[in-house]
């Protein structure tokens, strides 16, 4: 069996726990901040282009405060963006399963001191809260069960790594298990190689969340280049 049933897999909870992996765990890094993500249209004069939101403080001459990042996203409408920035400091301590959907309103607020002057937010699309948290489980792989994508490891929506990462494991569990029942799930070769699932793909979802954590770190020192920055002096 393979379990691709999410976040709260059922599969993971019945067969991959203690009783049959010894200090099996479902490793949570966690995010301290609360961020808010969005698609809606985005009027303004700016470059249809990824842009990193920057807060300027003393008339531009001062430091940056906060941040957030414009994304367009593929359509016909060239206003449609994606848009990320942090919730309001006093909202740090929510339980996100217990309160709704980012509403446009709030969204404007956390915003508008990021975007160029004149910039508007209209015909919210969706949005959701989301923290920096990460969720690793120990075991890929326990006798004839497996996991893969999200039930074996869970990231939060940055860029399209978290995507690749979930295809990636699809692809490298199915040619094995293909192979292994064309030969015989008995053959010792094909035990290894089913085995070898589970130490390339969790190896490579350790690298999925390093890779974020670095990209966050070097986009709020502003070490990503290029770069395109939009003020709100601008």
């Amino acid at each position: 069996v393979v379990g691709c049933d999410g976040r709260s897999s059922k599969v993971r909870s019945s067969c991959f726990h203690e009783d049959n992996i010894e200090n099996f765990e479902w490793k949570e890094h966690k995010g301290v901040m609360l961020h808010m993500m969005c698609e809606c249209q985005l009027r303004w004069k700016l470059d249809r282009k990824p842009y990193r939101l920057e807060q300027k403080s003393m008339g531009g001459f001062g430091p940056t405060v906060g941040g957030g990042a414009a994304m367009p996203v593929p359509s016909t409408n060239k206003q449609l963006y994606r848009l990320s920035v942090n919730a309001p400091f006093t909202m740090w301590g929510s339980q996100i399963d217990s309160i709704d959907s980012p509403p446009l309103a709030l969204l404007q607020k956390q915003l508008k001191p990021k975007l160029p002057k004149g910039s508007e937010l209209i015909d919210l699309q969706w949005s959701k809260y989301y923290r920096m948290n990460h969720f690793i489980s120990s075991r890929f792989r326990c006798g004839r069960a497996f996991l893969a994508g999200e039930a074996a490891h869970a990231h939060p929506p940055v860029g399209i790594l978290p995507m690749n990462a979930v295809i990636e494991d699809t692809q490298n569990l199915a040619w094995k298990l293909a192979l292994a029942i064309k030969l015989g799930v008995t053959d010792p070769e094909c035990s290894s190689l089913l085995e070898s699932y589970d130490s390339e793909r969790r190896a490579q979802a350790e690298e999925v969340r390093k890779g974020i954590a670095t990209y966050f770190s070097d986009l709020m020192q502003g070490k990503l280049r290029p770069s395109y920055y939009a003020h709100n002096d601008c």
